[in-house]
């Protein structure tokens, strides 16, 4: 039986080849597109270590590492191979910052930030850094700056609802929590297995519906 996790990549994201086939760009390319920040770093690497060996008591060894990239990651190698590398970040930073401005939720994003626009810049920047870091292929569907907002939102009223409401009280918030782990599964992953228990999604949305007693909205593994 195959690993979980590794069921899960394989599943759920491309190879380094696999995205240089689907969007016609060469490897080379998009290595260089990431060292030029355009392009994330990716999500997962896989390090494989084969032994071969033989009756003739010989033996070698071969070593690997296997880049995994989300599905989304295509259309982005497109793009970027248009080159508009002088906007780029500043672009991507200003469609996080239109999104947020304009979400009925903006309050509870990054802390009271909306407050302080030198802190929110600071964190927008932040965002951008986890973005360029792969990070964003792990945590969202398809780490757009809509998403990434969407998913901070999503995540401050989880621990909002959890602060205000001790683990007894959760059933009679059904209502309420099935809005909020509505939009964060509309832009959330489910995380690698071994990953699921210390992620968002672990702490705080499969935390919050098993205290309500909705178990049976918690998503699973294929």
């Amino acid at each position: 039986m195959q690993d979980a996790n590794l069921k899960y990549l394989n599943d759920r994201f491309l190879t380094l080849d696999e995205v240089s086939r689907q969007s016609g760009v060469s490897s080379e390319e998009i290595v260089e597109g990431i060292d030029k920040k355009l392009l994330p770093q990716p999500s997962y690497k896989l390090a494989r270590v084969c032994e071969i060996s033989s009756p003739l008591g010989d033996s070698y060894r071969v070593e690997e590492t296997i880049l995994y990239f989300p599905h989304s990651y295509v259309d982005l190698v497109r793009q970027s191979s248009k080159g508009h590398q002088e906007t780029f970040k500043s672009d991507f930073i200003a469609e996080m910052k239109d999104h947020l401005l304009g979400h009925s939720g903006k309050d509870y994003a990054y802390d009271g930030a909306m407050k302080d626009p030198a802190k929110l810049n600071a964190e927008l920047e932040n965002e951008w850094e986890h973005y360029c870091n792969g990070i964003y292929g792990i945590c969202t569907l398809n780490a757009s700056p809509q998403e990434i907002i969407e998913k901070e939102i999503a995540v401050k009223k989880l621990i909002a609802l959890l602060n205000a409401h001790r683990s007894e009280e959760l059933p009679d918030q059904k209502e309420n929590l099935s809005q909020i782990v509505g939009d964060y599964d509309r832009v959330s992953n489910l995380f690698a297995p071994y990953q699921r228990e210390t992620s968002s999604r672990g702490k705080y949305v499969d935390k919050a519906l098993k205290a309500a007693g909705c178990t049976d909205k918690i998503k699973h593994y294929q």
